[in-house]
Parts: C-alpha cells; sequence; structure tokens
C-alpha cells in the first residue's frame, strides 16, 4: 500500500506542475514537506488524536492555513524569514510549524526550557524576524532585537479567527525549511540549515524502510522541538496518511493508556540504565529530561507493562543517543518485540537502521546505511556520512561548515564507529570523547555500558584527565542508585573498579571514579562531558587504583632479564586487499591477522616500532619501522550490501578477546607485540623502558 501511496503523491505533484504551466525547475515544488498534509483523498482521514480530541486531514489543513494567514498578513513574515518557535508541544504549534513552511520561511525550533542567556545566543545568531514563546514575559526584552515577540496563545487565538491561506510557496529542494541548533556539548550550538529536499528525502526512506501504511496509528511522545519528533517520527505519519496520537511528554500511565491503540513508537533513550527506582513515580524533573530518560527500560519495570499492552505495536524504533543491549533484551523478553535501533544526527537525519526484520536486528548496532546513503571510515575511525539528507551547512559559519567536509564532499559525524563483516554498523562514540591511554583507544561507551549494568549504579560517565605516565588517564564519574547509596564515596568507588578490573581490558579500567548526586546536562538532556573534563582535570592529585613511576620502572628493571616471557613478537604477513573487496574477501583477510590459538588469552596487542622493542631487550625484530601513516579508510554502499573500499587501501581490524589490532595493508612483514598481561593484570605488569633508555629512542 505504502508504495501506491508514494506513486500517487508523486502523480498528483507532475499533474499541478503541468496544470500550471511550470517548467521542469518548479517540480522541485514536490520538495516542500509540506504538502503532504494536503490530500483530498484522505481528507477526513484522523491525523493527530490528543487528551481532547482529534483533527481530520482537512480540519489540520485548514488549522495551517489559518497560521499561515496570520503570518503573512499581520506579522510580514515571506519566504527566507526566520521564525523562532520557542513553544510548547501542542497541535496547535505543529499547525505553526507547518505553516513556516507553507510560505517559505525557515522554522527555528527552540527548547521551551532554555533560560535568557541561551535564548539570546540564538536570537542573536539567527536574527529572527518572529519569535513565537510559551513564556512572554521572559522574552519581552527580546523586542529590542525582534520586529514581534508573541504569545502562542495569542497567536492561537489570532489564527483560529483568520480565512486560511492556501497558497502554497514554490520553494525548491535546496532551499532552507529550518535551522536546527545542535547541542553545542564542547562549545556554543552550531545552527545546522536543513533543507525542504532533505526533509522530504528522508521521511520517505524512513517510511519505506519501516514499512509504514495508512493504517498505522503512531504514540508520539517525542519533544517537537528536536529533529527525532519534529522531523523523523512524525513525518513517517504525515507522508503515508496516517495517524498521529500527540501527546506532550511521556509518563507512565499515559503509555499505558495509548500504547494498545497505537501501532508504531519512537523513542530516545540516554545512559539510564539502573533509574528504576524513581522512573515511574518521579515527575517533578523538567519536561525535557522526563522524555529522555530511557523509557523503554522504564516501562520494563512496571508490572502493568505486559505483553497485551503492546499486542498491536508492530514496531519500536530507539534513536538519538546509544540503547544498552541489556535494556534491549530485556525489552524483548518482556515485549516480544526486539527493538529497532537506528542512527542519525541532527546535520544527517536518519542514516543507518537496523532491519525490519525482527531476527536481523542486533542489539548494539544501528544497522546499515539506508537507501540512498554511504557511510565509511576515516583513517581515525570516524564515521563519514555522504546522502540525500544531509544538512546545507551551519548558519553563519562557512569556515566550521568547510572543515566539517572532506574534500571529496562527505560529511565528517565524529563519531567513532566501525563496520562489521556483514555490513552492520557499530558506533563507539564521539571521537573527542575517545580516550588514548599508553597508546591504546579506550572507547568510553563500552565502559560506561558495563558500569551502568552495575544495580549500585544509576548512570556513569567516562572521561579522560591528562595522565603523566600514559598519556591519557581514564577517569570515571557516577551517580548512585538505591542499592549504591548503602555505600560510601570509596566503597563505591572500589566496587567498580574492581567489578571492571574483572571484566575489561586492564587499560579500560579507571583510574579513578567520584561518585556525583546528578550529571551535569545540556537542554537537550545530554551529559556535559566537557564540563567533566574540566572538572576531573587534576588527576594526579587525587589518584586511586594507580601504581607509581618508581614501582614500574622497578618493574622493569625487575622484569628486564625475563622480559621474553611477557614479550613475544609474532611476524605478521600482510597483504594488499583486491580492488574489490567483498564481504567474502574481508573474512578472509580477517583470518590472515588472527593469533594462534594459544596465544588469544588475555593478550593485548598494540602497535610498537621495533627501536622501542629494541631498547626493551628484544632481539628478534625483523622490521627497522612499524608506521600507521598507511591506515586507510574504510567504506560500505547504500544498504547493507558489498563492502568495497575506495580508491585507497583498507584497515583491517582483528579482534580478538575485546582487544583490536588495526594492520597497514602495506605488502610488507609487519612485526606486532603482544603484551602477555600475569593475574594482576592492569599496567603494572607492562614492561617500561627507564627514563635513561628512553632518551636514545628515536620517537620520530
Amino acid at each position: 500500500m505504502f508504495i501506491d501511496l508514494k506513486m500517487l503523491s508523486r502523480l498528483s505533484l507532475e499533474c499541478r506542475r503541468f496544470a500550471s504551466g511550470g517548467g521542469g525547475a518548479n517540480f522541485a515544488r514536490a520538495a516542500g514537506f509540506h504538502e503532504k498534509t494536503d490530500s483530498s483523498d484522505y481528507a477526513n482521514k484522523t491525523v493527530l488524536i490528543d487528551d481532547t480530541g482529534s483533527l481530520t486531514y482537512k480540519e489540520f489543513n485548514n488549522k495551517i492555513g489559518q497560521y499561515a494567514s496570520v503570518l503573512t498578513s499581520k506579522l510580514g513574515l515571506t519566504k527566507g524569514d526566520r521564525l523562532i518557535a520557542r513553544t510548547s508541544k501542542n497541535i496547535d504549534n505543529l499547525a505553526l510549524y507547518f505553516a513556516t513552511l507553507r510560505i517559505g520561511a525557515i522554522y527555528i525550533p527552540l527548547n521551551p526550557g532554555y533560560l535568557q542567556k541561551e535564548t539570546t545566543h540564538f536570537v542573536n545568531d539567527s536574527k529572527p524576524n518572529v519569535l513565537v514563546t510559551c513564556n512572554p514575559e521572559n522574552d519581552k526584552h527580546f523586542l529590542e532585537s525582534v520586529k514581534h515577540v508573541i504569545d502562542e496563545n495569542i497567536l492561537a487565538k489570532d489564527s483560529s479567527k483568520a480565512k486560511p491561506l492556501h497558497d502554497v510557496e514554490n520553494v525548491v529542494s535546496d532551499d532552507i525549511a529550518s535551522v536546527c541548533y545542535t547541542s553545542g556539548t564542547t562549545g556554543l550550538p552550531k545552527g545546522a540549515m536543513i533543507t525542504h529536499g532533505g526533509i522530504t528525502a528522508n521521511a520517505e526512506t524512513c517510511a519505506e524502510i519501516w514499512k509504514f501504511s495508512s493504517n498505522d496509528v503512531q504514540y508520539h511522545v517525542l519533544p517537537s522541538n528536536h529533529i527525532h519528533g519534529l522531523f523523523i517520527s512524525q513525518n513517517c505519519s504525515f507522508i503515508t496518511r496516517s495517524s498521529i496520537i500527540w501527546q506532550p511528554k511521556f509518563t507512565i500511565d499515559n503509555a499505558l493508556k495509548w500504547l494498545p491503540k497505537s501501532t508504531v513508537m519512537m523513542g530516545v533513550p540516554t545512559y539510564f540504565q539502573q533509574v528504576f527506582s524513581f522512573a515511574y513515580s518521579d515527575y517533578s524533573m523538567p519536561a525535557i529530561l522526563i522524555s529522555k530518560i530511557n523509557f523503554f527500560s522504564r516501562l520494563t519495570h512496571v508490572d502493568r507493562f505486559s505483553k497485551d499492552v503492546v499486542k498491536n505495536i508492530r514496531l519500536f524504533v530507539s534513536g538519538s543517543a546509544p540503547l544498552s543491549p541489556s535494556v534491549w533484551e530485556d525489552f524483548r523478553k518482556r515485549t516480544g518485540i526486539p527493538i529497532l535501533e537506528r542512527y542519525g544526527m541532527t546535520e544527517t537525519l536518519v542514516s543507518t537502521s537496523n532491519p525490519y526484520e525482527e531476527s536481523k536486528r542486533i542489539a548494539g548496532s544501528v544497522g546499515h546505511p539506508v537507501p540512498g546513503v554511504e557511510v565509511r571510515i576515516n583513517k581515525d575511525e570516524v564515521l563519514e556520512y555522504k546522502g540525500p539528507s544531509v544538512f546545507k551547512g551551519y548558519w553563519n559559519l562557512p569556515e566550521k561548515t568547510k572543515k566539517d567536509f572532506t574534500s571529496d564532499g562527505w560529511f565528517i559525524t565524529g563519531d567513532v564507529a566501525r563496520i562489521d563483516e556483514n555490513g552492520y554498523v557499530y558506533i563507539m562514540g564521539r571521537g573527542k570523547d575517545m580516550i588514548i591511554s599508553g597508546g591504546l583507544n579506550v572507547y568510553p561507551k563500552e565502559v560506561e555500558d558495563f558500569i551502568d549494568d552495575m544495580e549500585i549504579v544509576k548512570e556513569s560517565a567516562i572521561v579522560a584527565a591528562p595522565h603523566p605516565d600514559f598519556g591519557e588517564g581514564v577517569v570515571g564519574v557516577a551517580v548512585k542508585s538505591k542499592k549504591g547509596e548503602e555505600l560510601t564515596d570509596e566503597e563505591f568507588e572500589k566496587a567498580i573498579i574492581k567489578a571492571v578490573k574483572g571484566n575489561l581490558a586492564p587499560y579500560k579500567v579507571p583510574k579513578k571514579v567520584f561518585a556525583l548526586k546528578e550529571m551535569p546536562r545540556n537542554a537537550l538532556g545530554k551529559i556535559l562531558k566537557k564540563e567533566l573534563r574540566e572538572t576531573y582535570k587534576n588527576l594526579s592529585k587525587a589518584r586511586s587504583n594507580e601504581i607509581s613511576q618508581s614501582s614500574r620502572t622497578n618493574n622493569y628493571n625487575n622484569n628486564n632479564n625475563n622480559s621474553n616471557k611477557s614479550l613475544k613478537f609474532i611476524p605478521v604477513k600482510v597483504e594488499p586487499p583486491s580492488r574489490e573487496f567483498s564481504t567474502s574477501n574481508r573474512i578472509k583477510e580477517n583470518k590472515k591477522c588472527a593469533l594462534p590459538a594459544a596465544a588469544k588469552k588475555d593478550i593485548k596487542i598494540q602497535k610498537v616500532k621495533s627501536k622501542m622493542a629494541a631498547a626493551a631487550g628484544k632481539k628478534d625484530v625483523t622490521k627497522e619501522n612499524l608506521t600507521s601513516s598507511d591506515f586507510v579508510k574504510q567504506e560500505i554502499r547504500t544498504t547493507g550490501g558489498p563492502v568495497t573500499n575506495s580508491t585507497k587501501d583498507l584497515t583491517l581490524t582483528c579482534e580478538m578477546d575485546g582487544y583490536q589490532s588495526e594492520r597497514p595493508t602495506t605488502t610488507e612483514e609487519t612485526t606486532v607485540a603482544q603484551n602477555v598481561t600475569t593475574e594482576q593484570g592492569g599496567y603494572d605488569n607492562l614492561t617500561v623502558p627507564s627514563e635513561k633508555e628512553k632518551e636514545k629512542i628515536d620517537l620520530s
């Protein structure tokens, strides 16, 4: 049915183009997503449902027209003008969004919870013509710089009396529909310019791969000032002429009321894994945080939530933040439905998605690139993107825009990722969050996921702190659960460190764990890791779970004569990959870098230079240098098709017992150092050259 709907929609647009005598350029009007609310075929079908009643497509289209009339005739908005919407989530303000697009103006959604200082940045940066607000008293001072500052309730009242304006502004796909400000975890938020064509293309793709039809009823509890709720979720329903249960926020009682009447629900988990002690009783939190708490996790711990509640649900979708595999599994056991996790960001909308087929969904993975999208992994292990929904650039920041795109047109997401042999993408964390400790990469999400699963922990964050020996040390920050509150801070720290030591590689173990009452967050509910890094940057003043430099040096001196027992060098012959690097080829190549079975247990792979190895007393070195300059890009195109390399070679990854080894793909014999740890583990047993010997080593 969906395919027929798309064909009808496109046919209608074609007929409209020729009826108006328009040329080829006018066909770009199809890019205007606001036109999807206007359909005579579905005029009497219910589109929106809330606690006060419902609206048909015809009624909602008239409401949009009324708002469009007021925006143009009373407020003077024209194509290209900016409108800031700092509004509450209701059907009237949804009509305001579509009306802004209908007249060709630019819609700028802001969190209604922003304070004056935050809002001032957005106003100064975007220079809007109109500011619609849910808090006119706080925003009236903006009249000095904004022509119209209007109360959302007054605008709704004026619009209800207006004659609907149904004329649609002729927009092309490259015209800006919205400027959405990123969360700004590392600096001031940047305005991503989202185009009409990008919104439409992404909506059509998501609706198709998630098999939306006019029979669907979506339970919508996401914030309407964020791309997940504003574009991705609701657009799938509008483009297929289906229905939406439009709710201002998520609560357990609300979910239990509406889920039995729904077929689809999209959610936004955060790092909360163990919030069960207050999850369904504490509603004193700001609405934006309530909506972003991991409600999949919350639902699984409510007795009334059973398979009967979700008997009509065919799809749960999660995005915008990582979903814990343990929550994914708990939810599947409770409901019989595996959550479909997808990946995207403000600048790209939806980029990857797990398959619709339930048996092919993988916990912890964000699936394959969606149709029309290409993704690849660059030399820094960062995901790069190319596709029809990519943003136009950052508002007023041409240099930043240029910096975030490669010379060949790929957007650099900043997210560290990997792709397995079956084409599934795994997001390991933000590139700027990755920790390099003693030359080894630590992905915070991996450690956080483990700590969050502990009974004594409500949530955690892993950050880097400067370390005199390792460059960066791993630091944990955690909030106690109810069970954890029974422990002192010292006991809490020791329990976490002990648990991590027993389950993850030694170099991933936090050197220190600090207990917090709550995590610092931005307005979108994301943890401010920049603030945590700044707060706990002085690790050397409070070193815990740490070994002294003298003990490390003594350990080296004591073991120098027996160092062959702890370090072993195996020459690995690396053949260049074929130009067409298929999935089967990848599996074959990975076998080439596998270690002997006997060497797998407790082995840590390190890239080292032979001169460093020689300084540590090793004799069987076959190459003078080991370089990482040949690390190149790994690439996967479209929807889970064959993995092919770019014009350059590939970086191959060999994974063994949680450790990763990268190797260059040049034809040469590479010496790989394997550090075999003893029972104690950690850096305590890593043989380290003395300071005198270090001076002799050429590290260029």
